[in-house]
């Protein structure tokens, strides 16, 4: 048979052709090694894991940890198998990564031997129910020889014994569960090291306050107390020493040091802390306080006369957007005609100042404003006074009241009782307080609590005296017992800021200015100028308020000429320094009804001015509106039994 030799030559072609492309088909080849970490640290029994990562003639990196051979170039300091070395003891040895077809990889091993641990803090006292951190530090031969400390707290096996007396957790944080001496052990790769914890009865550590995070509204109090936690997690415990009490933001609340009682000065909220010392250690507790604007919430008014009705306390619900602004709740009548009522900055308390010289303590319904009298009744008249109060005025922080009268010439002072808000006689030199007194009127206590200033209408001063902080005892301000006024001192008022002083002086129609000092002059009354004096159409000045925001003062008049027979409310400005501008706030003067003898009022919010009007049997209301112009409510007046005299608002929440 002939071949076709063209067909053995397209054959053979083929073949070389399936031999060449066989043997381009090849797998991709390994082409090196490296070793992840490149170096460690270890100690004796310790692990340390390496891996191996093998790159390919594709580009291709896989694991290789597991197909390449490892081996340590050192097998005294530490032997590895796939890729686990553990160390054997101290020095340095290479850690190597081989596989056929490649040079291999290598990663620098380090073991220290560990030699000793030390726990701290040593022999301990915690008290049952306490708990203590410890640490462990363990201290290491390095390769070169040298040693050095590391902290081994996390790395260690922590162990307490005997378990009745202590327990650890795997952190080293010990609670003693018992009395007695407890072994508090660290161990690690085979090295111990261990401190005694001795435990005893439980102790203070921390304090709880009572009330926790309270609100309460600008002017109010708040009684704080405080009982201690001990270490055992019991509660409640009374305070083994004194406690010392701080405001964290004093401009919004200020605390006293040492009774924990607040008053709130501007809308906020502060961090009230309590601390107390306990055998060398302090301890503390903390809750917020919460100060706001408040609401007025009722109005009480003493009327001072009648027969059906009887004098009595009138008590009324107050709105201060929509009228009826003020609305009668009810009465409640002392043995004796009242003459004013002042409020207990809690809010708890109403006093209320009689004819005789008598004061009557009342509980309030903060829910309903009405009163009810305490099981302690009326208090006993002040020693030695001859019937009649004029003023009455309540430390900021509640702790004191005082009473002048202006026929003995004297005032009379009482402890408050924070339990149930009964009256204890302060002890004064002399008894009754008459130093530097001439015919007292108006009390008015700084927001400290530290100064009380009495107006004298017979002979045309300003008294200044210091409040002792214990006992609530007067004594002259030595730095300035007396200041002059204008003529016939009557009622006065402090800014809200307590910064200014301002009195009515019925005599000239005027009113006289003082700043109150600070610092190294602290109490003293400086005049801010001249005193301001009212326009000729003013007849006889008693009394000044101010709103809350210190822009505007108002100023009563009582009236009672041919030409202006019935009161009126004159409005200022209040300008720099706390001077009074003599340009009239719009639409002042404002007319009142007949013969405001005493009040008047503004409310807390400063929406709402209220003025009594004694022999008109009735109050007449006024809404603050812009630039603080007052305008007449609709209706204007709110009845009230016979002759109405002083005006109390009850702000709260």
């Amino acid at each position: 048979m002939r071949r076709n030799s063209s067909q053995f030559t397209l054959a053979a072609a083929s073949l070389v052709c399936i031999l060449i492309l066989a043997a381009c088909n090849c797998a991709p080849t390994l082409r090196y090694l490296t070793i992840t970490p490149a170096s460690a640290t270890i100690s004796v029994t310790t692990t340390q894991q390496f891996t191996a990562q093998a790159y390919y003639s594709d580009g291709s990196v896989k694991d290789g940890t597991s197909l390449v051979t490892w081996g340590s170039t050192n097998t005294a300091v530490a032997t590895v198998v796939g890729g686990v070395a553990t160390g054997v003891g101290p020095g340095t040895t290479t850690i190597t990564a081989t596989a056929a077809g490649t040079p291999g990889a290598t990663a620098t091993l380090n073991v220290n031997q560990l030699l000793s641990i030390a726990v701290t803090p040593a022999n301990q006292n915690v008290p049952v129910g306490g708990q203590q951190q410890y640490d462990a530090m363990g201290t290491y031969k390095n390769p070169d020889g040298t040693t050095g400390t590391t902290d081994v707290t996390t790395l260690v096996t922590w162990s307490a014994a005997p378990a009745s007396v202590a327990t650890i957790t795997t952190g080293g944080l010990a609670t003693a569960v018992g009395s007695g001496t407890a072994t508090i052990t660290a161990s690690l790769n085979g090295v111990n090291g261990s401190t005694s914890m001795i435990t005893g009865p439980p102790v203070p550590v921390s304090l709880t306050i009572s009330p926790s995070a309270p609100t309460i509204a600008v002017g109010n109090s708040d009684a704080f107390t405080a009982t201690e936690n001990w270490s055992d997690g019991t509660t409640g415990h009374p305070l083994s020493g004194t406690v010392t009490w701080t405001s964290g933001t004093p401009a919004t609340a200020s605390i006293l040091a040492t009774s924990g009682l607040a008053v709130g000065l501007t809308a906020g909220t502060t961090q009230i802390t309590a601390s107390e010392t306990v055998s060398g250690n302090t301890i503390s507790g903390n809750t917020t306080l919460t100060v706001v604007t408040g609401t007025t919430h009722f109005a009480y008014v003493s009327n001072n006369a009648g027969t059906t009705p009887p004098p009595a306390i009138q008590w009324y619900s107050v709105s201060t957007t929509t009228s009826p602004y003020l609305t009668s709740q009810g009465t409640v009548a002392p043995a004796t005609p009242p003459v004013q009522t002042v409020i207990h900055p809690s809010g708890k308390y109403l006093y209320a100042t009689d004819d005789g010289g008598n004061v009557w303590l009342y509980k309030i319904n903060t829910s309903t404003g009405a009163l009810t009298l305490s099981a302690a009744g009326t208090q006993p008249q002040p020693t030695n006074s001859t019937p009649g109060t004029t003023f009455t005025v309540i430390d900021p922080y509640g702790r004191f009241l005082y009473m002048s009268n202006d026929t003995t010439g004297a005032i009379y002072g009482f402890t408050i009782s924070q339990t149930d808000g009964t009256l204890t006689a302060i002890t004064m030199t002399p008894s009754p307080f008459t130093t530097n007194l001439n015919t007292p009127e108006c009390l008015i206590i700084d927001r400290t609590g530290t100064y009380l200033y009495v107006s004298n209408y017979g002979n045309n001063t300003i008294s200044a005296y210091t409040i002792d902080q214990t006992s609530g005892a007067l004594a002259t301000l030595a730095a300035q017992p007396t200041i002059a006024t204008g003529s016939g001192p009557l009622y006065g008022t402090l800014d809200p800021t307590g910064t200014y002083l301002y009195v009515a002086n019925t005599g000239a129609n005027s009113v006289s200015q003082f700043t109150i000092g600070t610092g190294s002059s602290a109490g003293v009354l400086s005049s801010i100028g001249a005193d301001f004096v009212l326009p000729s159409t003013a007849v006889l000045v008693i009394n000044v308020v101010i709103d809350p925001s210190r822009a505007h003062i108002y100023v009563l008049d009582e009236g009672g000429s041919t030409t202006t027979p019935n009161g009126q409310v004159f409005g200022f400005n209040i300008g720099s320094g706390g001077v009074i501008s003599s340009t009239a706030i719009a639409g002042t003067p404002v007319t009142a009804g007949n013969t405001p003898t005493d009040a008047i009022l503004i409310d807390p919010t400063g929406a709402l001015i209220a003025v009594n009007n004694n022999f008109d049997n009735d109050i007449s209301l006024y809404l603050v509106g812009a630039g603080g112009t007052p305008a007449p409510t609709v209706p204007p007046t709110v009845a009230t039994g016979d002759a109405p005299l002083h005006l109390t608002f009850y702000n709260a929440p």
